[in-house]
């Protein structure tokens, strides 16, 4: 293990020696090595030997060579668990905002008064070590939701059907800088060339939301659609809501946007339902048609009834359905408006492959913050043949 080190920076041999005089009785008792350097040189000689483990660095601002502000934010870009204290008398400091951003712990007015050495070095040794702690304690927390995250992808991973009678895609990005997703979304062969398409949003982020949406993959199937000869969307979706409701009577801030929607594909019918998500689209001929305007989300009203919507499908009709992390309205955070998103599939929808990975990608790169969704992102198409 490496050895735990203050280091004291001063151009000045004398000053070195009377900060390592006074640190002397305390760094034996808080069993850390006292070192010193005098030029930048030094200094990166002590941080790049792996026998130490800079915990702290005391360092003059006025030197020669390299002042301590700049001294301080170099070593933060390349070791930012070293606790940084600076000494100065504070009308040489110009830019302390910079030098707060690179982790300044402390000042040290000069001249300094013994004790209030001895207590900021303490204080600064005790920050380190929680600062350690902390960093591991989120390394391993990282670790752990990675393992979860990777459960999720396999247990809500879903078979998509193929058939001579449609090509169908399914495409889902979790919200920015998150391991989980609040996206449901599940396919289920009837038989007799009849599917059944499902599609949620869980309100919310984070574990909360990806929790609920592996109790809903569990118990879709084995509650319903194992138990249901005659499935229907409207009362797949009153059957869910009151699911819903009775389970998380006393959760009442989570409820759900969902849709269901059922393909008879050799009739070429869709019969859907809409329970707060955008709306269907359907694109064909170079047209985009809104449809199936979205009710009232699940777990809001027990006694909510939902209508249907039956659509007769043409050959080369391209349905989509997709969550509100990718329809520009409502919470969503996408930079372009609704008839840009419009236009865009209708200029996409031509292709007999690749459908989503190509709106997906427009969507992403057209976010003009720079980075990807605040919101889960799902994209299911369906591509009648």
């Amino acid at each position: 293990m490496a050895e735990n080190v203050l280091l004291i920076v001063d151009d000045e041999e004398s000053i070195c020696r009377l900060i390592k005089s006074i640190l002397e009785n305390w760094a034996l008792k808080n069993r850390i090595s006292l070192m010193t350097a005098r030029n930048l040189k030094t200094v990166m000689e002590i941080f790049e030997n792996r026998d130490n483990h800079v915990s702290v660095m005391i360092t003059d601002q006025i030197m020669p060579e390299l002042n301590g502000t700049d001294l301080i934010k170099t070593v933060a870009e390349k070791y930012p668990d070293t606790v940084p204290v600076l000494m100065t008398g504070f009308s040489h400091l110009d830019n302390i905002e910079e030098i707060i951003d690179a982790g300044l712990f402390a000042f040290i007015k000069k001249p300094w008064e013994r004790q209030k050495l001895i207590d900021t070095a303490d204080r600064a040794l005790k920050f380190s070590f929680l600062k350690n702690i902390t960093q591991e304690q989120e390394k391993l927390l990282k670790e752990d939701l990675l393992i979860a995250s990777e459960f999720q992808k396999v247990f809500l991973k879903v078979p998509i059907p193929s058939s001579p009678l449609m090509h169908v895609e399914l495409t889902h990005r979790c919200a920015n800088d998150l391991y989980f997703g609040g996206d449901y979304y599940d396919i289920f062969n009837l038989g007799n060339d009849e599917y059944f398409f499902m599609l949620g949003d869980v309100a919310g982020h984070g574990l909360k939301a990806s929790f609920f949406t592996a109790i809903l993959k569990a118990t879709i199937f084995s509650e319903y659609i194992k138990n249901n000869v005659s499935i229907t969307p409207a009362f797949f979706l009153e059957w869910l809501n009151k699911r819903v409701v009775t389970v998380l009577r006393n959760t009442p801030d989570l409820f759900m946007a969902f849709s269901a929607g059922l393909l008879k594909a050799r009739e070429k019918k869709l019969i859907f339902s809409n329970a707060g998500q955008p709306p269907l689209l359907l694109a064909a001929d170079g047209k985009l048609v809104k449809t199936a305007i979205p009710e009232i989300a699940i777990g809001v009203d027990e006694d909510m009834v939902y209508s249907e919507t039956e659509i007769d499908l043409d050959t080369g009709s391209l349905i989509i359905m997709c969550t509100d992390g990718i329809y520009p309205a409502g919470k969503s955070s996408n930079s372009f408006s609704e008839t840009d998103f419009e236009d865009l599939l209708i200029s996409e929808s031509g292709k007999t492959e690749g459908f989503n990975e190509a709106v997906m990608n427009f969507i992403y790169n057209e976010n003009k913050s720079g980075n990807t969704f605040d919101d889960d992102a799902t994209l299911l198409s369906i591509r009648i043949k």
